[in-house]
């Protein structure tokens, strides 16, 4: 599939944000929280929900991008799987956006 060339600003329900926290010990944790779409605002627009999961890597490794394929796979695969879980959630509560 291409990747689109621009931003559309569509954007629906929940979603996931990832950062980088530097720990004391000179590794990285991937820090991932629930968000939420502010509708009506505009694509850039989330609103934090709560703390999803994090992971810790060493810093060396994750800088030059040699985390094993299992290892980035299981990044984006607790992505998606979030992704799937809150969406589904939505569905149940038949929650709608505003």
């Amino acid at each position: 599939m291409a990747l689109p060339i621009s931003d559309d600003g569509q954007r629906e329900g929940p979603g996931v944000v990832a950062s980088l926290l530097e720990t004391s010990e000179g590794r990285l944790s991937l820090v991932m929280d629930d968000v939420q779409y502010q509708l009506g605002v505009d694509a850039a627009s989330w609103r934090t929900d709560g703390f999803f999961t994090a992971c810790e890597y060493s810093k060396v490794d994750l800088v030059a991008g040699t985390l094993s394929a299992e290892e980035f796979a299981q990044i984006g695969e607790n992505i998606v799987l979030r992704l799937l879980a809150l969406k589904s959630a939505r569905r149940r509560t038949g929650y709608r956006d505003a």
